[in-house]
């Protein structure tokens, strides 16, 4: 099957997320994954070209909320297949997007069932003929966890409430100057430095009470560069809600 049907009804489908700019653009999402606060949006500077997605795709597209996420998903699937070979792997990114769990608020959950016979579409072509060979097995894991009937992976109702209501185990984790407990499911990034702003940082991240994302980030700052008070409210200065 050519692409340009999908893409034409991508861009169909999701014509109206496409209308205004996104609550939180790529650009944003990736300062967010650099731990500095997402600029707002700009016509000029958020102009989804190749160059865009290229810059900002892969680290940005993981911390869109679900109407910005949508706003991208066509730009992205034509990106896709006019890219093969995903040099910058935005498709990656793409793909990796439309795997569960949902999160929570939810993303895939949003789809109108229009959106979700493109999505399906995407990833059916990805999977079954060559339009993109590096990504075959993972959009083949997309389809049966969430895309096709009786999906593995996606879950009902029932099941969702349960996974909210199950008990939360946990591990105790120490560094040289702090000592947390966090869930035993969450995975860690190790110790990241940032000389440029003369603080170390760790963080964990995952899914609490089965659909919630979460992140857990250890910030430390010495002393002598900046007080305990100044740490906080730069700290602070991340969260819309103080």
């Amino acid at each position: 099957m050519s692409t340009a049907p999908i893409v034409s009804r991508a861009f169909e489908a999701f014509r109206t997320d496409t209308a205004t700019g996104p609550p939180l653009t790529l650009r944003g999402g990736n300062a967010v994954d650099n731990y500095t606060r997402p600029m707002p949006f700009d016509p000029a500077e958020d102009e989804p070209t190749d160059a865009y997605l290229e810059g900002y795709a892969f680290w940005g597209l993981g911390y869109l909320d679900a109407r910005s996420w949508r706003h991208y998903v066509p730009r992205l699937i034509d990106y896709a297949f006019r890219h093969p070979n995903d040099p910058a792997m935005v498709t990656e990114a793409l793909v990796r997007s439309l795997r569960p769990p949902d999160r929570y608020p939810p993303r895939l959950a949003t789809l109108s069932a229009d959106q979700e016979d493109v999505v399906r579409m995407f990833l059916e072509q990805v999977a079954f003929a060559d339009a993109i060979p590096h990504l075959q097995a993972e959009a083949q894991q997309a389809l049966e966890e969430w895309w096709l009937p009786d999906p593995r992976s996606r879950p009902t109702a029932q099941e969702t409430a349960a996974l909210r209501a199950a008990p939360v185990g946990y591990r105790v984790v120490v560094g040289d100057v702090y000592r947390l407990s966090v869930p035993e499911t969450f995975t860690g990034s190790g110790v990241r430095a940032i000389p440029g702003e003369s603080r170390r940082v760790q963080t964990w991240g995952g899914y609490l009470c089965g659909d919630a994302p979460t992140v857990i980030a250890v910030n430390v700052t010495p002393l002598h560069v900046q007080s305990l008070a100044d740490s906080a409210r730069a700290r602070g200065s991340l969260f819309q809600d103080p």
